[in-house]
């Protein structure tokens, strides 16, 4: 597991994949009597994606373990 590494296409996919379970979660409720599905509540899942992303992103590089240099200092 040294290999790896947090990369663009990974967090992308992530929140496609986010957007998508949001939106699937919102069509379903929208046939529950008790529930409501909107707009609002996929854009708000979303935005946590990407929020979770941006801090994997940020304690990933606080930990040196992203860039090239840092893999060949400590070969």
């Amino acid at each position: 597991m040294s290999d790896v590494k947090w990369t663009l296409r990974w967090a992308t996919i992530a929140i496609l994949g986010t957007a998508l379970v949001a939106s699937l979660d919102e069509w379903h409720q929208s046939f529950i009597p008790s529930r409501t599905g909107t707009i609002r509540d996929v854009v708000l899942d979303t935005c946590a994606g990407i929020a979770a992303q941006f801090l994997v992103f940020l304690w990933w590089k606080s930990l040196g373990k992203g860039t090239a240099s840092s893999r060949a200092a400590r070969a």
